[in-house]
């Protein structure tokens, strides 16, 4: 009996304004099975272009889409769908991950089931979160306005690649930002979050790709650890289907 999951496509493509779509290059790289470290499919090599790429897509979704502009409560409302799908296919979630990562099958479901507790967690903490005042001599007042930076860099390392995913854009979507970050499961995470996704590049092993993905440049903030695991980029924004 196989152990391979159904619906993994004999190539991974990149995922970049609502459409799959191939390396800018065309070049493709080994997905390995972690037991038998054999090929099991092919996953498009993203480089600096196709990090350019998505990182434009990231832009535009900040500057000209509704999500930086959308109410919290509106924004955690999304978080919360996005739990939702998490949670109602756990399992085909689980046996990914288990499969792609060599994670024991039930910690796999645990991690899933995590994940959508993220989303929740940051869902509820962006609706209650109150900004600071200080009073200041005079008739004056001081008081501090949160407002969305822009485009998130994010990176997660490759041991718990869906989880620690959450653990990051949860927050950087609560906050109206849009992200980029590492994508271990890119066909999965199209398949599961596709009204939201606007790109979604996976980087092989180039390393002008590993340096452009931290680097700052149209990116405001990264923030993340490696983890042993070299950065790889995705872009991730909500359209204007969340309306």
């Amino acid at each position: 009996m196989s152990r391979k999951p159904e619906g993994i496509p004999s190539v991974i493509p990149h995922y970049i304004d609502g459409e799959r779509v191939e390396s800018v290059s065309g070049e493709t790289f080994d997905v390995l099975d972690p037991v038998t470290n054999e090929a099991y499919t092919k996953a498009a090599s993203g480089d600096k272009a196709d990090i350019d790429k998505a990182v434009a897509a990231a832009n535009r979704a900040f500057h000209e889409g509704p999500w930086p502009r959308m109410k919290a409560r509106a924004r955690a409302k999304v978080l919360n769908r996005i739990a939702d799908i998490v949670e109602s296919r756990e399992d085909e979630l689980a046996a990914m991950e288990s499969f792609d990562s060599g994670l024991p099958i039930t910690q796999a479901r645990g991690q899933a089931q995590r994940a959508a507790e993220n989303f929740r967690f940051f869902a509820d903490l962006i609706v209650a979160q109150r900004d600071d005042t200080y009073k200041v001599p005079g008739m004056q007042m001081n008081y501090v306005n949160r407002k969305p930076k822009g485009v998130a860099g994010l990176i997660t390392p490759w041991n718990t690649p869906f989880m620690l995913e959450s653990w990051k854009l949860g927050p950087s979507l609560a906050s109206g930002c849009t992200a980029v970050l590492p994508l271990e499961s890119p066909e999965l995470l199209a398949d599961f979050f596709e009204p939201f996704l606007l790109a979604a590049p996976r980087t092989g092993t180039a390393p002008e790709a590993d340096e452009r993905s931290a680097e700052p440049s149209d990116r405001d903030r990264p923030t993340g650890s490696l983890g042993g695991e070299a950065p790889a980029a995705a872009t991730l924004a909500v359209n204007d289907q969340l309306n």
